[in-house]
């Protein structure tokens, strides 16, 4: 099987969808586990699709040396990402979420990510109205467990592997 299997996520209602390839799975799962018990994270970059129905993500980034972060607890820095950011909008890639993890602990959002998301689809120098969050629990890179959530109009979508029925 080809190591670059595309993953996709999909939600029945709203009609969205997430697809990325398996070494961005891979990338995100790797800087999970050096991280070890504390929670790390950055950005996704990507491209919408289908009208903004749908959103490719192409790239994952380490955590920025700027943030902060605890057992629980991540604030993603930004140095280097304005350059970033800069760089792949030119190349027709955006700023399209985010990504943390919850080291020994389940993939699903919590309260504050939440909060912090829907933060982020309200304002407009994200210049992202339906921003995704993958979070990936567990102890990567061995046993681990993935969740993605897009942020509709600032309201939650979990969005589940496989094409919806």
């Amino acid at each position: 099987m080809s190591e670059f299997l595309k993953v996709k996520y999909s939600s029945i209602a709203p009609d969205v969808s997430a697809v990325f390839e398996q070494p961005l799975l891979s990338e995100v799962t790797r800087l999970a586990g050096r991280a070890g018990r504390v929670e790390t994270g950055g950005i996704l970059v990507g491209e919408y699709l289908d009208g903004g129905r749908s959103v490719r993500i192409t790239e994952v980034t380490a955590m920025p040396e700027d943030s902060r972060f605890g057992r629980a607890w991540f604030k993603r820095g930004r140095k280097g990402l304005d350059a970033l950011l800069r760089d792949r909008w030119a190349q027709g890639q955006y700023y399209v979420g985010e990504w943390h993890s919850h080291p020994g602990g389940s993939a699903e959002p919590s309260g504050s990510d939440i909060a912090a998301m829907r933060k982020i689809a309200g304002d407009p120098l994200y210049r992202c109205e339906a921003p995704v969050l993958l979070v990936v629990g567990g102890r990567p890179p061995d046993s681990f467990s993935i969740s993605l959530t897009v942020f509709v109009s600032g309201s939650p979508h979990r969005l589940r592997y496989g094409t919806p029925s």
